[in-house]
């Protein structure tokens, strides 16, 4: 073997040999018509010998090989493939590896459907169709041939031919056969004196293939015990793991070493650590590696990604601006129009300079949804959060989050926080009083994520009770709270109410009868109408305030609650003496509440709080404001029964709203709180499971010493399980409980309230029977169900992270919408939303199911209906990039207040971003960045340069010239040992769990590949509903093939965005994207899908895109059990493309004497490397598209030769794999 010619390296990363077509050089060698190599140089050097020739054409061969993959594929607007995507049939996802030329690299235009930013919401036929663009955006085929029109055309991958072949790579020798046909020269004379008959005419031969569509072997950085942070891991995976391969085995250390050393896959040989197969055996090399170095472009616009750790920690007042520096001036991409300048919104939607993740549709020119309810006395306009879009600053308010954190004994902890965003109307704030109905919505000042605990249950218990000698029907309310989150919650306290109606009648009976005894039912409504009781006693003002609060009474500054992590926590009366209910109480000037409408409530702490409940709102039945009802006096011998029910015939609705803690304050800044949670259940009594209630006949003695409860009224967060007590209905797959606003009228569903909740009515004959609690009483149940055995009383759903995010994919727990009808995580997901036709990603709607029931219906103005995770995705996945140049935090320590939120954050910064770059200029080896797969690139930058220059507000989008993706990998690839390699990315990984308590345990996959949803998972492996999902080796083999079976009947991905977004059209293809109908195909979820019931698709206004042949309504789609596509994408976000960078060219080179006979015969071979550089370097690197000159738009960043090499004849030998 011939010895490899490495080329030294310098601050340019040591490229002695560097090759720059030009334009004019492209021009040059394409007049030169049937490629004639020059005799001048072989004239001066008066060589005659054959072999020179052969070799001179062969370099020749190669370097038009890199004329055609400059002008192909110099551009950033380029994705690769190779011809295997096509070999053979789509529905064949096998390709066996003695397939020829699979590896032929084929380039095409990228292009992208651009509905987050163009049009409204729908392809169009200027846009084009998926399968149009794959054949109108084909740039051609990289390899020789006489008749170059050919290779125009992707229908040549189907059944590749050449004329007059020759073989450049071969099974024997490379694991792969790629031939090329030969093209003819001129003839070449070797000088003034040649011999007759010395005259040499000769061919040449080229192709092409990617390494990008490879695993790479020799990915350095920290070992796996040394990494400073090993949940960093799970964000950016070190590298890939060599399982599947025949030959190559996975080192434990000297990663460092051997990026330096082993340059070749055929040099692994000489790793023993490394190779495990015979010497003699195939190297593989059309599956592995030893060269794969990936841009951070931008595959759709052009120009370099745009670095969201760098942007998203750099100070308010830069982070605001629109421009950054003069002469020159950069756009911030994160305001305005953004970078491209090609985004078209409505701004004035976007209050300030804001820029949006997607633009608004036609029609829809504010994110509040304002509908009517017409229901006489409690008519009224209400505003609702459903139509907002998201912004970059709502998307950095989640990043910014472990700013914000601090320490307790319960470990990491965040204090709660409302969602807001500035696209909403600020005429329904919480101090408008023409708005005065509870839950007020958002107050449109600021854009940013929540952290509020889920509403699990309220229970208004039913009893009847006493008071002197009179009878009253006793309200006594359980709430239970979760908290969705990986770390504490701490929470000031909250507030909950029914109102609208009380949509229930009241039929006493008693013994001995007397006169004046209610004959007829008695309307709760009336009864308890506080407001205008004298019509039906229907309100928007609530009838009574259940308020949760630390101590059991006004909120003092400075007392909260707190939640463990993924709690559900019980809230019961703090008193066990009665409050007598009085309609004629009324609110406090500043806003507090009413004494004789409230009950306050404390945690549970101990079992004993809930043996007997007691205390609660005592009903009389006479309204002290409107004088209806009845006023008996009883004797201790006298019966008392109450026939309790709802009128079935009527469609009145039942709302109850959990509020902030607002109101429960001592002095509220406001007179009503933000909705944590609103539910309102429309027919009530229609879909009460039991709509009568009859409670057992006492004796009026025995309700003075104790209530006898018969019932109780329960709004509740659906389950997956069905019982006695509770329902089943998705979770987080089609709806979104962090969402507060939980409404039929926000969708055109026949819901009766959302999937996801819904108020019932049962019986129960103690108090046992009215929910189910721990030993201790503190915690209840969710999950499967909310009792034993099945229940849990902790669930992790959501993560708040406690570091900054280093994956675009870990952007899965932002919840970036303004309605409960979306999916719960949105960035890297995509499912088809049942709110919204397949084929769209957005629309306005107005009209539709909300004007159905014959008493209470609504009318709505019109409202977006948004595909979150399409439009999120399309914005995010080719434009931005995580460098992981961040602060890392220590937890703040100061107590948990409001203040928490303000300012830059109470955590410290433990090593600050500026420090962390500084180090890695000096020493990238020594000091790796969070993610090791970053690798630095200086280009013509010195080091002390860089160090200021990036860290000025416009180093988010300079900072990706100077960083290379280690091992880079192409999704476009079809290899399935490859596929198998960057999967297993994550087996035997350690990393940090998260216990209950907030400590730390460690966890490692035994042979098995961690796919954890959270950086800093809880729970166990495979726990369905606490935990995270590991992959056994072949669960992983399937999914590869699985992938790989996608990406043939799918591709060429033409974006980044493309590959992780579902179709939007009216294909099978767009219920899902590509990863997510992988692991859709096969049995890895069926664990999870098995144990949970299936849920109605019925009741969704597009049903189809949740139940059909590719779909299945099932209740365990997204619990944290169930892999999905966006968990796949958390630790492989950082390292994927849509095309490949690095290319080996082989190229061939023949002489021939006068009569034609070939007399000598060369190959070589070139690793090419595309670098951040334009051709025409007069423009810098982050020269945006539109900026550049012609040369560089049309070639794009120049290709380098890393290195060069002749290759002998034993390196190309026929035959099959070894």
């Amino acid at each position: 073997m011939k010895s490899n010619h490495q080329l030294p390296r310098d601050k340019d990363r040591g490229f002695a040999l560097v090759v720059t077509l030009s334009m004019m050089i492209l021009l040059t060698v394409i007049a030169v018509g049937l490629l004639s190599l020059s005799s001048i140089s072989l004239r001066k050097s008066g060589n005659e010998n054959a072999t020179t020739v052969a070799r001179a054409n062969a370099k020749m061969a190669l370097m038009l090989a890199l004329g055609e993959l400059q002008r192909n594929a110099g551009p950033d607007q380029r994705v690769t493939a190779d011809a295997s995507i096509y070999q053979p049939a789509a529905s064949n996802p096998n390709i066996p590896d003695d397939t020829p030329d699979k590896n032929t690299v084929g380039v095409w235009e990228s292009w992208s459907p651009k509905l987050a930013t163009e049009g409204n919401g729908v392809l169009t036929s200027a846009s084009g169709t998926y399968a149009a663009k794959k054949t109108s955006n084909f740039k051609g085929w990289l390899s020789s041939s006489p008749s170059p029109d050919e290779l125009k055309a992707t229908t040549w991958a189907t059944n590749p031919s050449h004329a007059d072949p020759v073989e450049l790579f071969t099974m024997k020798s490379d694991g792969h056969a790629q031939s090329a046909s030969k093209v003819n020269v001129n003839l070449v004379k070797q000088g003034e004196n040649s011999t007759p008959g010395k005259e040499f005419s000769g061919s040449i031969a080229w192709t092409v293939v990617q390494e990008g569509t490879k695993a790479k072997i020799n990915v350095g950085g920290p070992e796996n015990n040394n990494l400073q942070d090993q949940n960093d891991r799970l964000q950016a995976q070190p590298r890939p793991y060599l399982i599947g391969s025949n030959n190559f085995k996975q080192p434990s250390s000297e990663w460092n070493i051997r990026a330096g050393k082993i340059l070749t896959t055929a040099q692994a040989k000489l790793d023993t650590a490394l190779w495990e197969g015979e010497v003699t055996n195939t190297v593989e090399s059309g599956d592995y590696t030893a060269s794969s170095m990936g841009l951070l472009t931008d595959t759709v616009y052009g120009g370099l990604k745009t670095d969201i750790n760098l942007g998203f920690d750099m100070p308010n007042g830069n982070f605001t601006q629109t421009t950054w520096g003069t002469s020159p001036s950069y756009r911030n991409p994160f305001m305005g129009a953004g970078l491209r300048g090609v985004q078209t919104f409505t701004q004035a939607m976007f209050r300030g300079t804001q820029r949006p993740l997607f633009k608004n549709p036609t029609n829809v020119s504010s994110g509040t949804t304002v509908t009517k309810l017409n229901f006489r006395s409690a008519d009224g306009f209400f505003h609702f959060p459903a139509s907002i879009i998201p912004t970059f600053t709502t998307l950095r308010s989640y990043y910014r989050t472990p700013n914000f954190l601090y320490n307790t004994s319960d470990g990491p902890t965040v204090f709660e926080r409302a969602m807001d965003s500035t696209t909403l109307s600020t005429a329904a704030n919480g101090v408008d009083a023409a708005f005065p109905y509870p839950g007020a919505p958002p107050r449109g000042q600021y854009s940013q994520t929540s952290f509020r605990p889920v509403l699990d249950r309220v229970l208004f218990v039913l009893s009847l009770g006493s008071f002197g000698s009179e009878v009253r029907l006793v309200f006594t309310p359980v709430i239970t709270l979760w908290n969705p989150y990986n770390v504490a919650l701490e929470i000031e306290g909250a507030v909950a109410c029914p109102w609208m109606d009380m949509p229930y009648s009241a039929k006493w009976t008693f013994t001995p009868a007397k006169e004046g005894d209610p004959k007829d039912p008695l309307a709760m409504s009336k009864m308890m109408g506080n407001v205008d009781p004298r019509v039906e006693g229907r309100q928007i003002r609530p009838y009574f305030y259940a308020a949760i609060t630390p101590n059991g009474g006004p909120i003092s500054p400075g007392q909260t609650i707190r939640f463990k992590p993924g709690e559900v926590r019980v809230f019961a009366p703090a008193s066990q003496i009665d409050v007598q209910y009085n309609t004629a109480a009324t609110i406090p000037g500043n806003g507090a509440l009413p004494v004789g409408q409230t009950v306050y409530m404390k945690p549970v702490t101990n079992a004993n709080d809930m043996k007997n409940l007691k205390g609660g709102l005592a009903v009389p039945m006479k309204n002290a404001k409107s004088g209806d009802g009845f006023t008996r006096s009883f004797s201790p011998g006298d019966t008392v029964n109450v026939n309790f029910y709802s009128n079935r015939a009527q469609d009145y609705p039942f709302s109850v709203t959990l509020e902030d803690a607002t109101r429960a304050k001592t002095n509220p800044p406001f007179p009503r709180g933000q909705a944590i949670t609103d539910v309102q259940m429309t027919a009530f009594a229609q879909s009460a499971t039991i709509a009568n209630l009859n409670s057992p006949t006492v004796p009026f003695a025995q309700l003075s010493v104790t209530r006898q409860p018969f019932g109780v009224i329960e709004t509740y967060h659906r389950v997956a399980k069905e019982s006695r007590t509770a329902r089943r209905s998705d979770i987080v797959y089609t709806v979104n409980p962090r969402q507060p606003f939980v409404n039929r009228a926000l969708s055109d569903g026949s819901f009766l309230t959302a999937p996801h909740y819904e108020t019932v009515v049962r019986t129960v004959s103690s108090f046992e029977e009215v929910i189910r609690t721990d030993e201790t009483g503190r915690n209840a149940f969710y999950g499967r169900s909310n009792a034993l055995p099945d229940g849990q009383s902790q669930l992790a759903f959501f993560e708040a992270p406690q570091q900054p995010i280093i994956s675009l994919a870990a952007f899965q727990h932002a919840d970036l919408g303004g309605t409960a009808f979306s999916t719960s995580y949105q960035i890297g997901n995509s499912w088809a939303s049942p709110y919204l036709d397949k084929s769209r990603a957005m629309n306005a709607i107005q009209s539709g199911g909300a004007n159905t029931g014959t008493e209470a219906n609504y009318t709505r103005q019109m409202m977006g209906v948004y595909d979150y995770s399409y439009l999120a995705n399309e914005a995010l996945w080719d434009s931005f990039f995580c460098s992981s140049i961040t602060d890392t935090f220590q937890l703040g320590s100061t107590a948990g207040t409001e203040a928490a939120w303000q300012g830059n954050g109470i955590a410290t910064k433990k090593v600050k971003a500026e420090t962390v770059l500084a180090n890695f200029l000096d020493d990238p080896e020594k000091n790796p960045l969070r993610n090791p797969r970053m690798k630095f690139f200086p280009g013509k930058s010195e080091i002390a340069d860089l160090k200021t220059d990036l860290m000025r507000p416009e180093g988010c989008l300079k900072i990706a010239a100077h960083l290379q993706v280690d091992g880079a990998f192409n999704i476009n690839s079809t290899s399935r040992k490859a596929w198998i390699a960057v999967l297993s990315g994550l087996r035997e990984a350690a990393f940090t769990l998260k216990n209950d308590n907030g400590s730390t345990s460690s966890a490692s996959g035994l042979k098995k590949t961690g796919f954890p949803r959270m950086r800093y998972p809880m729970g166990t492996d495979s726990n369905l509903w606490q935990g995270y999902r590991s992959l056994t080796d072949s669960d992983i083999d399937l999914l590869a093939d699985k992938i790989i079976a996608q990406v043939r009947l799918r591709g060429p991905f033409l974006s980044l965005g493309e590959f992780v977004n579902r179709r939007v059209d009216s294909s099978n293809l767009s219920y899902k994207g590509a990863l997510q109908a992988a692991i859709d195909s096969t049995t890895i979820n069926k664990a999870v899908t098995d144990s949970c019931d299936p849920f109605d698709p019925n009741i969704y206004p597009f049903r189809p895109n949740v139940s059909n042949p590719n779909n299945t309504p099932n209740i365990g789609v997204g619990i944290p059990g169930y892999l999905t596509q966006a968990d796949l994408l958390q630790s492989l976000a950082p390292v994927i493309t849509p095309r490949s960078d690095t290319f080996t060219i082989r190229a061939y080179g023949e002489a021939k004497d006068g009569t034609g006979k070939v007399i000598a015969t060369a190959r070589c071979e070139a690793v090419v490397q595309r670098v951040a550089e334009f051709v025409d370097e007069i423009n810098p690197p982050e020269t945006q598209i539109a900026d550049l000159n012609t040369t560089n738009q049309n070639f794009g960043r120049k290709f380098k030769i890393v290195s060069f090499r002749y290759l002998s004849d034993n390196e190309v030998v026929p035959g099959p794999t070894t």
